[in-house]
């Protein structure tokens, strides 16, 4: 029964993740239709900032873990620094490469005025919708194994 219940859990977990990336297409395509010109970049900006905060929110979330771990003893000093520092650093680059994606995707578009607003702001939606996913499936291997250590 306890087996059923956490496939379930991951199931519904998995479902969710998808779910929000495809929400976010959807919002993209109906801010895109609904919105002219710098109107469409306004809307496409505001589900930019969510998926922004959302990634704060879940880099949070996972320097909590590691520090909860720390504490537990469950990781070590220097693994501990390693993975605080590379998930800052990465935040960081995962940011710059998602700007420069997003300059190239606008360039070789040729979309020019609020197209290219909507090109980029599309772009990084979509990246940001991956950094999301690829964040929460961090914090599920943390939930995972401290299901298997209690």
């Amino acid at each position: 029964m306890k087996l059923q219940s956490l496939i379930f859990l991951a199931l519904c977990f998995t479902c969710s993740q998808a779910s929000s990336a495809q929400d976010h297409a959807l919002a993209v395509e109906q801010c895109i239709a609904e919105n002219s010109g710098a109107e469409s970049a306004e809307c496409l900006q505001k589900i930019f900032r969510k998926n922004k905060r959302n990634i704060a929110n879940l880099e949070k979330a996972i320097l909590r873990e590691l520090k909860q771990k720390r504490r537990a003893d469950d990781l070590g000093d220097a693994h501990y620094r390693l993975a605080v520092s590379s998930l800052k650093d990465s935040s960081k680059k995962f940011a710059a490469f998602s700007e420069q994606q997003c300059d190239f995707a606008t360039g070789a578009s040729g979309a020019v005025a609020s197209g290219g607003g909507q090109v980029r702001w599309s772009c990084l939606i979509r990246l940001g919708d991956w950094r999301i996913q690829y964040l929460r499936g961090i914090l599920t291997q943390f939930s995972d194994a401290s299901c298997r250590k209690g």
